[in-house]
């Protein structure tokens, strides 16, 4: 099955981004990693990303967003996820990784 490509919107160095993969798999993660490195090398330091109801959530796959909130954050930035389904929500709030992240409804 072909992935489809993250879909992006920069305005006023802020980046919109959408996660179009129900799954957010290792694949996905270098795809998001590459396209906001690229972002942050153009200006960009505040960064939104929609997982679109995304269910599963790896341990590999959280340990990503906290990577990526790092890097962003030493760079001066921003992020905030949005998008989770309210079980993935649950489990990150379970795990106190919502107290690391900034996380939307």
């Amino acid at each position: 099955m072909e992935k489809k490509d993250i879909a992006i919107a920069v305005k006023n160095e802020s980046a919109h981004l959408t996660v179009p993969d129900p799954f957010y798999d290792r694949r996905t993660c270098e795809r998001l990693q590459i396209t906001i490195e690229v972002e942050m090398a153009r200006g960009t330091r505040e960064f939104f990303i929609d997982f679109g109801g995304l269910k599963p959530l790896s341990s590999y796959s959280m340990g990503h967003l906290l990577k990526l909130n790092d890097q962003i954050k030493e760079a001066g930035g921003k992020l905030t996820l949005k998008g989770f389904s309210p079980d993935v929500r649950a489990m990150l709030k379970a795990l106190l990784v919502d107290q690391l992240l900034t996380i939307e409804a």
